[in-house]
């Protein structure tokens, strides 16, 4: 049993160089006075004249460690939160004291029959039962995990911010800020919220060192291995590869007419000529003869290899070009070790590996959650979609009621703009600065458009409380479309504005009005929510119309093969044109690691958000909602990429339904 402690007067100034040692210098957090007045007298009640006692600084150090994991800031402030800290700390010690004694007695009685047995009273072998069921139950045991704390969507401009330090090739922690709290503090300058003109500087050298980093940890170009035997048991041959080498651009001057293999950023130059970039330099290229692979697009904006020769005119004569090969997530974790979805103030949050395998544990019991992710354009001023969204939660309803399984009913709910068909203007209709009404839509006719979703949902009150939705917003959703007029819009783009959704937000219990893209966090899964008409951007700015295609050489070097020898390939075009084009997206997309692959003027985004757009690591799932590219299902390096279309596709309304548990995707449609 523990002394009795007898409580004394502390003043700030005798705890401060020890709260300074363990909060500010370990924890990294700034102790403001009342906060300290506050831990002053508690540590003088609990521990008295032993304030300096091992057991006080123990003390200080889980007050920061429950702190940080809780991510409640850098600032340890006195109030509601430190008091909840303490508390609960306060409710653990007094649990485990509970256990601890339990335990001690446990102890003691198994010994005295282990004494006993020893001593011949009990000669059979129950005594090391007995042993072995004690030290059964003094294994400790994990807290239990509840899902619903393991659930979470984060918008783009709340996510943590990690920028690539290319010179020391890893991740650094960049403390983010909320415009509206971090002001009222004082905290942070609001000439932070504008990008800096290095921002702009650094937005493609960062773009272009992480993929030369990523390649350089690639097996085909780990030029320490040196060459490769490959022996083949049935012919007895033995074949050596040698490892890739990529070559700097300023390292082929002099070096005419010989063979190269360069990365770097494709783009056009100032003159009109076709230029690679890497971080030394740019060369003209010469694309005539190039060959480009059917399996993705080439456009201005990628990073890609070229293989080619040198010419001491500053041209390089390109014969192959290709995307850098993809890294599977499980590689990319490994290499960094960083929880990308947590902050990490005074040290990087690395990965809890045994976590991990509980939450995985966790998605195979909850083989019932389910996602819900409507297509791409529900036009809430559209009587057609009307119909069709009503259609689609009745069904998902009565799914429900039939079965009386109220626990299958979806646990998140995605809705893809645009919802209108028109872009959004601030503007009434009789305004001088609108010529037509038939092309743009008010603000209350916006808000008008939404409330008829809230009168379709109040008729599924339980599908309305248990349910999340989540309204991802499109090019013709506010604010941006007020200067795009439904053109490209910049990105990442901020969620809708929640007073065009106050009914909405009445009528649903959990509405997340986010931005596109945004990351949606659920037990061990990452998801990544897209909505943009991705595929249609890649067609029209494709280049590989400048080369020869692959199939051009095939039928170049087939001429003289017999006709029994062609029937015999297999080439990608037998599959259907919808599964081709699906994959070239899908390799494309994954390839670059990066959601907008292309040059600020065909997708303008802001200089310093560019860390959102990443793919590195690559999630578990991809939902990319594409109108403008056929619905598919396809995985790629073990990520999975699916796109529900349309939503409103001539009578037929389609949508996705996702189980993580079984990482299986159902389409699914209904009539109007």
């Amino acid at each position: 049993m523990d002394p009795i402690v007898l409580p004394i007067s502390l003043q700030p100034s005798n705890l401060r160089p020890i709260a300074y040692r363990i909060l500010t210098k370990k924890y990294g957090l700034n102790i403001q006075s009342e906060a300290l007045k506050r831990l002053t007298e508690v540590i003088g009640q609990r521990f008295g004249k032993d304030w300096r006692s091992p057991k006080s600084l123990a003390f200080l150090e889980k007050i920061g460690q429950s702190w940080k994991s809780q991510d409640l800031g850098v600032f340890l402030q006195s109030g509601d939160q430190l008091d909840s800290v303490i508390d609960q700390l306060t409710h653990n010690e007094n649990a485990s004291g509970r256990t601890d004694a339990g335990k001690v007695t446990k102890k003691a009685a198994s010994l005295d029959e282990l004494v006993a047995t020893k001593m011949g009273n009990d000669p059979d072998s129950k005594s090391f039962e007995i042993y072995n069921s004690q030290a059964d139950e003094e294994m400790e045991v994990p807290p239990e995990i509840d899902w619903k704390d393991h659930f979470k969507v984060v918008d783009a401009f709340r996510l943590p911010v990690y920028t690539y330090n290319y010179t020391r090739k890893q991740y650094e922690f960049v403390p983010s800020f909320n415009p509206l709290e971090e002001k009222k503090n004082g905290s942070i300058p609001m000439t932070g919220l504008l990008a800096n003109v290095k921002s702009y500087a650094d937005l493609f050298i960062t773009r272009y060192k992480i993929s030369s980093d990523r390649l350089l940890r690639n097996d085909n170009f780990q030029t320490s291995h040196g060459e490769k035997s490959t022996h083949n048991s049935i012919t007895g041959s033995t074949t050596k590869s040698v490892a890739q080498v990529v070559t700097s651009i300023k390292n082929m001057l002099g070096r005419h007419g010989q063979h190269f293999l360069l990365f770097g950023l494709f783009t056009k130059s100032s003159d009109g000529f076709w230029q690679l970039q890497d971080d030394t330099g740019a060369i003209q290229l010469e694309l005539n003869q190039c060959v480009f692979s059917k399996d993705c697009y080439f456009t201005p904006g990628c990073m890609l290899f070229c293989d080619g020769i040198y010419s001491n005119v500053g041209k390089f004569y390109a014969s192959v070009m290709g995307h850098p090969p993809p890294e599977k997530r499980s590689i990319s974790l490994d290499a960094h070790n960083i929880d990308f979805m947590k902050s990490g103030h005074a040290t990087l949050p690395r990965i809890d590996y045994e976590l991990q395998k509980r939450l995985k544990l966790m998605e195979s019991e909850n083989y019932e959650h389910r996602f819900v992710i409507l297509g791409a354009d529900c036009f809430l001023n559209d009587l057609k979609v009307l119909d069709g969204l009503k259609k689609v939660f009745g069904k998902l309803n009565s799914e429900v009621e039939n079965d009386n399984l109220y626990d299958s009913l979806p646990l998140c709910i995605v809705l893809n703009g645009s919802f209108t068909n028109l872009p959004f203007t601030a503007s009434a209709y009789n305004s001088s600065a609108v010529s037509s009404a038939s092309t743009v839509s008010s603000s209350a006719n916006y808000k008008v458009a939404l409330d008829s979703l809230a009168s379709i949902l109040e008729k599924y009150p339980r599908l309305c409380q248990t349910a999340t939705f989540v309204f991802i917003p499109g090019t013709n959703d506010p604010w941006s479309s007020i200067s795009s007029k439904g053109s490209n819009v910049m990105w990442p783009q901020s969620g809708i504005p929640k007073v065009f959704g106050t009914k909405l937000n009445r009528l649903l219990k959990n509405c997340i009005w986010t931005s596109n893209p945004t990351k949606v966090s659920y037990l061990a899964h990452e998801i990544t929510l897209v909505r943009d008409d991705i595929g249609e951007k890649l067609r029209r700015n494709d280049i590989a119309y400048l080369g020869k295609s692959e199939q051009d050489l095939m039928d170049e070097s087939n001429e003289d093969q017999l006709e029994i020898d062609k029937l015999s390939q297999s080439p990608l075009h037998s599959l259907a044109p919808e599964v081709r084009e699906a994959r070239k997206i899908v390799k494309t997309v994954l390839d670059q690691a990066h959601l907008s692959p292309f040059v600020q003027s065909t997708r303008p985004i802001l200089w310093n958000m560019d860390h959102v757009l990443q793919l590195l690591p690559l999630p578990n799932l991809l939902i990319l909602t594409d109108a403008s590219s056929p619905t598919f299902d396809v995985t790629y390096e073990g990520c999975h990429v699916i796109n529900p279309g349309k939503f409103l596709h001539g009578s037929k309304c389609s949508y996705t339904e996702y189980f993580p548990s079984t990482k299986k995707a159902h389409n699914k449609h209904v009539f109007v």
